[in-house]
């Protein structure tokens, strides 16, 4: 962690030299100046950088129907038993995985040309068999396309599985279970991105703040809002690679961010992009024994901000920031860490502040030191309307055509081995408007 000073916090003394023949003066007690935590900050995406990103299509608002199965189930489980179901706004969830088989049949509500599954295990161990149709097939159905070959997994592992394009809207996951235990939601990507989403889907949400979202409807949904989907960014951080950065809130379990292992404390800032209503935060890493501090910042001074002689822009914070500003939570953990969830009172939160600091050595402690943080995903959940949570997307061909600029950065038409079912997609029509609600803070 880089510590820089501020001139304007040194608070110099004149120096009075002594002269030859006279009496030496007393000198003025010398000021230390206080130390700056430099957080670098990040460009904003544009529409070109995030047309890269894929899209998490299992998730909830995309999918519109998930069942779970488990060894000897002939029907899918009831919603009370397969609220498991992987299908999760809060990434730090987990699923239990039984011995024997494990399955779980989505509809992702349209269809995608996708290549990838990936999720990370805590503590269950075994393989894991992604199969795709285009049309709806019963669980012992012969017909289902087999896109992978078994994949083996074990706890504290993040597990990706790659294979050929494949046009699919059904899509069977089966678990083939060695060791019981949990693993995180699971993410299913492909060619289609972000920027594709229906455009009414942002729209409603950048509405969604304050207490709008509990007044449009009574029946509300958990909802992510640190998300790439909602155009959430991560916008400062003290360490690490910058490039790597977003993949904190990328819906992708497989992959992370890494701190700095030599710094002091790890910190960095989430930007929601709008005040949202919002009470638990989550987040999945690997991480030693220390303590995480969250912190809400309703603005980011622009007078703490530093440009430096190459342009980098740096938020200067007094080290007394931490010293005098209490967090809206803290957990301390006394044992290695794979996930924290921590639930609070509704609060308005647009900028969050996450600090992690590992304990100071102890004499005699022969306990192994992990310094550093490994972040995976992060989760900052609220509540909104059910209506908000669906979401849609503007065909292809219409997206490319509305946005020709970007057609040289959207993935192309696949030259991987398609699917062979010959059925063609219903043709798109366009999504229905989402009931708007009236925004009550920018």
């Amino acid at each position: 962690m880089k510590f820089t000073l501020v001139p304007m916090l040194l608070l110099s003394a004149a120096v009075v030299t002594a002269q030859e023949g006279t009496a030496p003066q007393s000198q003025a007690p010398e000021f230390t100046p206080e130390p700056i935590l430099s957080l670098k900050r990040i460009d904003t995406e544009t529409p070109q950088t995030a047309a890269s990103r894929p899209l998490n299509l299992a998730r909830p608002g995309i999918v519109s129907d998930a069942q779970t199965y488990r060894l000897g189930d002939t029907e899918p489980r009831s919603a009370s038993e397969s609220k498991d179901t992987l299908i999760q706004s809060d990434k730090a969830e987990e699923s239990h995985l039984d011995v024997g088989d494990n399955q779980v049949l989505m509809d992702l509500n349209g269809y995608f040309n996708i290549n990838r599954f990936a999720f990370r295990s805590y503590g269950a161990s075994g393989r894991v068999i992604v199969m795709g149709s285009e049309t709806p097939l019963s669980l012992d159905s012969q017909r289902w396309q087999t896109l992978s070959q078994p994949t083996q997994f074990r706890p504290g592992q993040p597990i990706e599985v790659e294979f050929p394009y494949t046009s699919t809207r059904y899509v069977r996951v089966r678990f083939e279970v060695d060791t019981p235990g949990s693993i995180t939601p699971f993410a299913i990507s492909g060619e289609d991105t972000i920027l594709q989403m229906n455009p009414l889907f942002l729209q409603n949400l950048d509405s969604a703040s304050g207490e709008s979202s509990q007044a449009a409807s009574g029946n509300t949904v958990p909802f992510n809002f640190a998300s790439s989907i909602t155009g959430a960014q991560v916008s400062h951080i003290s360490s690490g690679n910058m490039q790597r950065a977003q993949e904190m809130i990328d819906d992708d379990p497989s992959t992370y961010f890494e701190f700095d292992g030599t710094e002091r404390e790890n910190v960095m800032v989430l930007d929601l992009r709008n005040s949202y209503r919002v009470s638990r935060f989550s987040m999945v890493m690997e991480a030693g024994r220390g303590r995480l501090q969250i912190y809400n910042l309703p603005t980011i001074p622009e007078n703490m901000e530093i440009e430096g002689p190459d342009g980098e822009r740096t938020l200067a914070l007094p080290a007394s920031f931490f010293e005098t500003t209490p967090p809206l939570m803290q957990r301390i953990f006394t044992e290695p860490s794979d996930r924290v969830q921590i639930d609070f009172p509704e609060t308005e939160l647009r900028w969050v502040l996450i600090r992690w600091t590992p304990p100071e050595a102890e004499d005699g402690d022969d306990t192994p030191m992990i310094s550093t943080l490994r972040v995976y995903e992060i989760s900052v959940i609220g509540q909104v309307p059910e209506q908000f949570a669906a979401m849609s997307f503007i065909p292809r061909a219409q997206f490319l055509s509305n946005n020709p600029e970007l057609g040289a950065v959207l993935p192309g038409p696949s030259t991987r081995l398609s699917s062979p079912l010959t059925l063609s997609p219903a043709t798109d029509s366009p999504p229905p408007p989402i009931p708007q609600i009236s925004p009550v803070s920018p």
